[in-house]
């Protein structure tokens, strides 16, 4: 991936992160699960979520309702290839077993 710095963001409120708890310039994946499975579902302000975000290229969702997903990839075509971004959606789809996987 060359010089381009990979973090995530979690969200409680994926369409709004102004509404409840937002969380961004995390290093790891395992920490954004971590802060994402704290967020009280009878607080929740919307569509909880986890993002990946691309220095300088972008951010997508790639965990937000139910779903996992890989497809995101197209709007931040410079991760296809990714073995760090390839190991966080096996990692997800550990970690969420009941999630729908889209790709």
């Amino acid at each position: 991936m060359g010089n381009r710095k990979i973090t995530f963001s979690v969200a409680e409120c994926t369409e709004f992160h102004s509404l409840g708890e937002y969380h961004e310039g995390i290093e790891t994946i395992e920490e954004a699960v971590r802060l994402y499975k704290r967020i009280p579902p009878k607080r929740l302000n919307g569509m909880p979520g986890i993002s990946i975000v691309v220095e300088d290229e972008g951010e997508a969702s790639i965990v937000y309702g139910k779903f996992i997903d890989m497809s995101c990839l197209k709007y931040l075509p410079c991760l296809q290839n990714d073995e760090t971004v390839k190991d966080t959606f096996k990692y997800l789809i550990g970690e969420f077993p009941k999630m729908v996987v889209m790709k």
